[in-house]
């Protein structure tokens, strides 16, 4: 998915990440939601999908103007 989004160099934050291309964040990884691998690695909890608009929220509320 990174890989496609065509915006740059991708980083790991395991709080969340938006792809700025596609709209599209994840958010809240944790061992936790590893249902089907014993808890054993890092999965999101949430996802979202929106608009422009909801990119702008995002961007406004994480303190990050690359959206």
């Amino acid at each position: 998915m990174a890989a496609s989004d065509a915006s740059g160099p991708h980083e790991f934050d395991r709080y969340e990440y938006c792809f700025p291309n596609q709209i599209l964040t994840l958010w809240d990884a944790d061992e936790q939601y590893d249902r089907q691998g014993g808890k054993e690695r890092e999965v999101w909890g949430q996802v979202g999908i929106g608009n422009d608009a909801y990119a702008a929220a995002i961007a406004m509320n994480t303190g990050k103007n690359e959206l």
